[in-house]
Order: structure tokens, then sequence, then C-alpha cells
């Protein structure tokens, strides 16, 4: 049996489920009880607000503001100080118990006015302590004063800080964990923006580049860019022990840059200089930078890495500027493989390398550009590959043991020829040289998942994030990663992070819900967040479209579907998920003319895109889906062994599940019950990116949908339950 908390003239029993007030009930919600037993019970710490929530909605996706109302409703009857706020993280509770502060009934203790505002309370439940001595309730009292005090103050700036919870964080830092906040520009020319975030990155390059540090990536800090808060809370939500800010100004050739290293555990400047000399020296001014740092944070420098340091990328300014314009535009790109502005890019590459084609690193950023061209099928044309490799091949020439250049070939294999071993060997020799490099630590992850090794990809995401725990890139993978094993739980904890994150992305919002619909197949809480919400915004997020089109289908209704196959912009594809084709939809209505008409349509469309990029899925997928709404058994089968022939089927994990996933929607369309279930009764087993839960609303097996085989299936609690994770051969999926 739980014993009661004692605090003041206040008692939580946990037995009972009550809060006393003077030994008398108080009315308190079952949610509210919860959470404060839970703040109570881990007294010692900030908790959460993920872990509240589970705590408190176990197995559930509510708001955040639920969360907040219970937490306003407690401080409404234990006063304001009773529960403090750490701003971004979570709650602590700040009464003392008691029985808090004696060990012995007899001893007086005596505790300094900081010591209490910082130091941690004993929570010792009421059966533990016979008697309570007036020393004990002294303590108890100025602990709650001094509380009281260091809250007023904090308050006075813009969101109150738990000052004790920061100092003990920020001092279990790694004493060589840094991140270089992004650097004001100073130039009267506001346009010259993208020189002072060329030389901030890098600089961040080659400090990351340094084996011993621990650099926190460009993407995040860069939601701290003219931020105002204090260094201290800045270091303690990126886990880092020391900051550096600087600026640049640049005037004509002169060039101007500061920059200082804080000690975010003291607030104390470890080192801080000024350059001001002619912009020839910019390369120079770097190095001299990044060896002052790292001798600041005393790590010692490699004979490679003076060298590495010491090196000019190019003789030629000019060039350089368009290097620094090229990686502006990638900055700014909003996709993930970073194609907008793409040709802008490659055209300021070819430039630079036209001005000094001794330029290794422009011709290795030329090299890679072209292959993420490839890789998107915005030219998968063996011309473009080609200019791909020549790039690649001149830069490995020029400088054949640059990191920044190898790092850029391995981008080159993966994105253009597709060839995932020979590029995660290229990641991996870049990890030994510098093993906390958190970019090289996430691409590789992306080559791990690719060859099915998702175990080893979760590793190393776990080490990216031990070093740059607000890494959006690292984090969503993991989601992922979970989800195809179908680890929910885990998964939405780290979507909330996303969300923390993000608090103004609906995709990353929508896709907690998703997570929460794989799960369990309930569409609740996302019908009332979506409710809401306008309802275009489906137009604006691909997420809520693709859960709106699930939901509809899921509630047969296809005339909504429809619709909202209507309001999708026309360059916009969602094949290969629960979004089906138009002519599967009509199909299911029973319109079977209207159907065919389109079908027939749409395979005009799938030959034209077939003969313009033949290895693209899609055209594929369109061509067998709709070839199978017309009845075209013969050519369906045929089509489809074809496109198990491809030399990425059985290598490529991702491509494998496409296309393995596809067959039993293939046959159900072609009106092959037993083949269709039987095939989905071994799918349903393994990993996947989706659970046997969305075939309720995958409109292809509308047919099925009330077959009691079918519902067995998706109702079987051990086709959704948790898989262990493991690294899996592409070529035993569907096996």
């Amino acid at each position: 049996m739980n014993a009661p908390y004692l605090f003041g003239r206040f008692q939580l029993d946990p037995t009972t489920r009550q809060l006393l007030a003077d030994g008398q009930p108080l009315a308190l919600g079952a949610r509210a009880f919860d959470v404060l037993l839970a703040l109570i019970e881990r007294r010692e710490r900030l908790v959460t607000k993920d872990e509240l929530l589970e705590l408190a909605w176990p197995g559930l996706v509510v708001e955040e503001n639920n969360l907040q109302v219970q937490i306003s409703a407690l401080r409404k009857l234990l006063g304001p100080q009773s529960i403090a706020t750490i701003p971004g993280r979570g709650y602590r509770f700040t009464c003392g118990l008691d029985g808090d502060a004696a060990s012995s009934p007899d001893k007086i203790v005596d505790v300094a006015p900081e010591a209490m505002a910082a130091a941690p309370v004993a929570v010792t439940p009421a059966s533990q302590t016979d008697t309570k001595p007036w020393p004990v309730l002294a303590v108890a009292a100025a602990l709650i004063f001094a509380v009281a005090g260091s809250a007023w103050l904090w308050s006075r700036r813009e969101a109150p800080i738990d000052r004790s919870a920061l100092k003990t964080e920020v001092a279990a830092a790694d004493n060589k964990s840094i991140a270089v906040l992004p650097f004001t520009n100073m130039s009267e020319d506001k346009d010259a923006a993208y020189f002072a975030d060329g030389v901030h990155e890098d600089l961040l390059t080659q400090l990351a580049l340094i084996g011993e540090l621990k650099v926190v990536s460009r993407t995040s800090v860069e939601e701290y860019r003219k931020t105002t808060k204090s260094a201290r809370q800045i270091a303690t939500e990126l886990g880092v022990a020391s900051l550096v800010e600087g600026s640049v100004r640049r005037s004509g050739n002169r060039v101007r840059i500061t920059a200082q290293l804080i000690d975010a555990r003291s607030d104390k400047h470890l080192w801080g200089n000024n350059f001001d000399r002619d912009l020839k020296d910019i390369f120079a001014i770097q190095s001299e930078l990044a060896t002052a740092i790292a001798r600041a944070l005393k790590v010692s420098l490699s004979p490679n890495d003076e060298a590495r340091l010491a090196r000019k990328p190019t003789e030629n300014l000019a060039a350089y500027e368009l290097l620094l314009r090229q990686k502006e535009l990638k900055i700014r790109a909003i996709n993930n493989l970073q194609t907008d502005f793409l040709e802008e890019r490659i055209a300021l590459l070819q430039r630079a390398v036209e001005l000094d084609p001794k330029f290794a690193l422009a011709w290795a950023s030329l090299g890679a550009e072209h292959a993420r061209a490839s890789f998107q099928f915005l030219d998968r044309s063996a011309a473009r590959l080609s200019l791909a490799e020549k790039a690649i091949e001149r830069a490995l020439q020029l400088a054949p043991d640059d990191i920044a250049v190898r790092s850029e070939a391995g981008i080159v294999l993966y994105y253009g020829r597709r060839d995932f071993a020979r590029a995660a060997q290229y990641f991996e020799d870049l990890l030994h040289i510098a093993p906390n490099h958190v970019a090289t630590l996430t691409v590789l992850s992306w080559l791990r998942n690719r060859q099915g090794r998702r175990l080893d990809s979760n590793a190393l995401l776990e080490r990216a994030l031990a070093i740059d725990p607000r890494n959006i890139e690292a984090i969503a993978t993991l989601v992922g990663n979970l989800a195809v094993f179908r680890h929910w739980d885990e998964a939405r904890s780290l979507q909330r992070k996303l969300v923390e994150l993000q608090p103004g992305d609906l995709d990353a919002r929508c896709v907690l819900y998703m997570i929460e619909w794989q799960k369990n197949g309930s569409f609740a809480a996302y019908d009332a967040w979506r409710a809401a919400l306008p309802a275009e915004a489906q137009r604006t997020s691909d997420q809520i479209r693709l859960m709106d089109v699930a939901r509809a289908a899921s509630r047969r209704d296809f005339d909504a579907v429809l619709r909202l196959f209507d309001a999708r912009p026309n360059d916009d594809w969602d094949w290969l998920n629960p979004v089906p084709a138009r002519a599967v939809v009509l199909l299911a209505k029973g319109e079977r003319t209207r159907a065919f008409e389109v079908a027939r349509s749409s395979l005009r469309e799938a030959s034209s895109g077939m003969q313009r990029q033949p290895d693209n899925l899609k055209w594929w997928w369109l061509s067998l889906i709709n070839r199978a709404v017309l009845g075209e058994r013969e050519a369906v089968l045929d089509g489809y062994r074809r496109l198990r022939a491809r030399p990425d089927f059985g290598t490529d994990d991702n491509i494998t599940q496409d296309i393995v996933f596809l067959e039993p929607e293939l046959y159900a369309l072609l009106g092959d019950r037993e083949k269709a279930l039987r095939t989905m009764a071994v799918l349903a087993k393994q990993p996947r990116f989706s659970s046997a839960t969305s075939w309720r609303s995958t409109v292809s097996f509308a047919s099925l949908w009330d077959d009691p085989r079918f519902l067995a299936i998706v109702n079987d609690p051990a086709n959704n339950a948790p898989l262990p994770i493991v690294n899996q051969d592409p070529a035993l999926i569907g096996k």
C-alpha cells in the first residue's frame, strides 16, 4: 500500500486517490491527480511533458494544452509556485515534503539561500517519518520561500527558468561539446547575409571534423538566430557545454569577423578575438578561428587536423563566393533531398569551376548536385549521371584526401549510382576521422536503411542524437525506423519531440495522429484536431491530405476521396501509400464504366512516363494498378514479374517493400481473393512502412473489407504488435 505524501497543509493519498487540505478532501479530477502524483514521485528531477502525457493519458494522443489545463488547476489549489515550468521541456514539483531535509530529528540543518534555491528536495512517504520536528518544518518552509523568491526574479524575464535544472544539465554536458550559433551579418549590404552564413557554416564544418569535438549541426542552431535566450538556456536545450557567438562585417575588400567562446556552465568567456583584414585573408581567419577554439577547449589537434585547417580551398575569391551562394540556396531548399533551386545551384557551381578549374570542393559539390537531379528523377539520363561522375572524378584527382570532397563522393554513389555499399564505405571512412560528425552519422543511417540494416541505422541515429539532441532529420528518421517495426509508443514519443521543436509545422503534428491511427485504427484523436483546422488545410500539408483521404476511405465515403483527389496540386504524387488511383475509387463505388475510362486515360499517361523514365517506379505502379482495374490479368502479372526483375529489387529495402506490398493490391483488383488474402497473411507479420490497420483504408482492398478472412488478418493483435528491431536482407521481404 502506498503511503500518503504530506506537504504543508496538504496530503496526497495514492491509495484512496484523494488530495486533502487540512484533513478535508478537495475536488480534483482523475487526470490532475495522476499528474500531481507523477510529479511528486519524480520530485528529484524535472518531468518532461512527454512523460507526463504518457503517465496521465496512457495510450492516447492528446494535445499538450490538456496537460497545461491540469497544471493550471493544480496551481490554483496548491499555490502558483508549487509547480515550476522548465520552458519547452517540462515541469518540476517544488514544495518541500515533511521529512525532506533532516535525516535525524535532533539535527538542525542550516541552508544558505543559494543552496535552497538550487538543491533538490527528497520526497519521503509519511509512514517513513514518525515525527515531524520543528527543524524539519522550518527547513521545508525556507525552501518554499527560496523557490518562490527565485520564481519572482526569473518571472521578470520572458520565461521562467528553473536554474537548478539548468546547472545540473549543463554541468553534465561533455566538456568538448559545442554549438556554433549563427553569425550576425553586420554588413551595411543586407544582401550579403549569404557571406556571413557561409563563414558560419565553414567554421562549424571545420570544428565538426575535429575528432575530439562534439559539434551540434547547423539545422539545430538555426532556431537561435536572433534569439533572446541566455547562453545557459541555449546550451541546456542543445546539450552542450560551450557556445560560439560571432558576427561578420564586410565592406568592399575588407572583412571584420568577431567571435567569442563561452563556457555556458559559468557564463565565462573562454576566448574571443576580432579579425579585421583584407578579404583575401578569409581562409586564414577561418583557420585561426577553428584552431583557437579547439585549443581553448584543450583539444589536441593532429598533424592531419592542422594541415586540413591550414588548407585554402581556392585562390579565387569570386569562385568561393559562388560556392557560398550555392550553399545559401541549398539551405533554403524546403525538401529533404534539397532539390529546390537545383538548376540555379548547378549554374553557380559551374561558373565557380570555370573561374578556378582547380577548385576541388566546387567540383565535388557540382557532382553531388547532378546526382541529386538524377535521384529525384528530374533528369535520369545517362548524360546527367555522366556529368555527376566526371565532376566527382575531377574533384578526387585534385584533392583525394579532402574530407569534404570524399563526403560528396559518397553522395554521388548514393544518389547517382545508388551503390549503397560503396557509398557507405566512404562515410564509414569519414567516421574513423571524425566519429562525432552528425551529418555523416545521419546520412550513413539512411544508407543502412536502404540496405535493410535498421538496427545499425538506429545505433547511428542514437549516436547522432547524443551529440545533437534537437536534430530534426535524425529524430524523424528514427521515428520512421521505429514505425517499420511497429514500436508505436516509442515512435509517438519521439514524434512529440518533433512537434515541440516545430510547433507551427502541421505535417509534424499530423504524423503524430497518423502514428496513433496506425497503432489502433482510430481516427478519434485526428478528428478532434482536424476539426479545429481550416477545411483547406489539406492543400498545404501533404500529411493532412493523406490522413483526410485515409479517413474518408475507411468510412467508405468515396465521393469525399474523389474531392480530395481533385484538390491536390497537379504536380503532387501520392503513390504507393493509402491514397488510391482515381479509377480504383470509381471501381469501389460501382461505377465500372467511368472507372474503365479513367483507367485507360491513366494508362496513356503511364506509357508516356515510362518512355521518359523507364526506371521510375511510380509509372510502373500507375500502369499495373490501372491494368488491374481493367482486368488485364496476363499483362498485370507479366508487368509485375518484370518489376521484380529490377536490379534494385532485393537490394534496396525501400524499393523492395514498395514492390512486394503492391502484390496483394493487384490480386485484389483482379478479383483473385485467395491469392490476395494469402499474400496479405504473410506480409502482415513482417516489418513494413504501414500497419495492417491501414489496409482498412486502402481502396484497392475494398472488395475484401467485409471478408471474414480479411477482418481476421487486420484484427489480429499479433499483426500490429511490436517486432524485434533487426537487420534484414531486403531479398527476404515477402518470404
